[in-house]
């Protein structure tokens, strides 16, 4: 009984709003997820454990908004990764982001041989980033609006599966849709963190499934980096 009248008034509500009862079944059904748009990190078996680096390279001269680039990268990719995959059965594991630098710290030429990083560690994936650019600030304002931009290379190594050609997709990241004013309370740093919030999302989407609704949504609070 207690269902069929919360069914009842959220049909009235819907109808109310002009919504119809297509719509009703949307959202009472379980959230649907889509598939990763380059490849999953999985074993063929679904049983072994699988190993993946997050290799963050920056291409070109780094201007100032980029120092730590590549580590905060790392990180938040990581996370936003290990956070999709946690929510399905897959047994996958991600190389530590630290570990990863100290690799980097003792190996100059990591950017040429991204596939001997994955060796080390094991890897039977490496996700290697190449980032073009960076802007933190809308063209001609000044310094005054707040809008990132970013141009990026991804590209999957198959280490456990030398027979795999390499799958890459470049991707242009704006954000937000809009600009916003730099005095509204947001430091850069905290603007900065948003930001790669929002591309390290859009990069796990292809290593994942991931919520349909989620996939549209632009705008985040910011957060801290662990």
């Amino acid at each position: 009984m207690r269902n069929a009248a919360v069914l009842a008034l959220v049909g009235v509500a819907l109808v109310a709003t002009g919504c119809s009862l297509g719509s009703l079944a949307y959202f009472l059904s379980p959230e649907q997820k889509l598939p990763p748009e380059m490849c999953a990190l999985t074993s063929p078996d679904g049983k072994k454990t699988v190993n993946v680096v997050i290799l963050p390279a920056l291409v070109g001269a780094p201007g100032p908004e980029m120092i730590g680039l590549e580590r905060d990268l790392a990180q938040v990719v990581a996370r936003r990764l290990h956070e999709l995959l946690s929510a399905s059965s897959d047994n996958v594991r991600i190389i530590g982001p630290a570990k990863v630098e100290g690799y980097k710290s003792t190996h100059s030429d990591w950017k040429e041989n991204p596939r001997e990083v994955g060796k080390y560690f094991q890897a039977d994936y490496v996700v290697y980033l190449e980032v073009f650019g960076l802007s933190l600030f809308e063209s001609g304002s000044q310094g005054e609006l707040h809008r990132g931009r970013m141009e990026m290379g991804i590209n999957l190594i198959a280490l456990a599966h030398p027979d795999y050609p390499p799958e890459k997709k470049t991707m242009s990241f704006v954000f937000p849709d809009q600009p916003r004013a730099a005095e509204l309370g947001t430091s850069l740093t905290e603007f900065r963190t948003a930001f790669l919030d929002h591309v390290a999302r859009r990069v796990s989407y292809c290593f994942a499934e991931h919520p349909r609704m989620e996939s549209y949504q632009r705008t985040r609070q910011p957060f801290g980096l662990n």
